[in-house]
């Protein structure tokens, strides 16, 4: 039994998952959305708020 040794360890977790390798494209990565949200100082929780 031989085994194959790949350089690339994520190739290797890429082909257990299953997961599909695709090209990149010059057009940039496409459709952003982003949520967030910001806490006033008077209404934030001191105990719970990150400093």
């Amino acid at each position: 039994m031989t085994a194959e040794i790949s350089r690339d360890p994520w190739a290797v977790l890429d082909e257990l998952m299953g997961v599909e390798v695709v090209d990149m494209t010059e057009d940039g990565i496409g459709p952003v959305a982003f949520y967030g949200r910001c806490s006033t100082e008077d209404n934030q929780d001191p105990e719970t708020s990150l400093g």
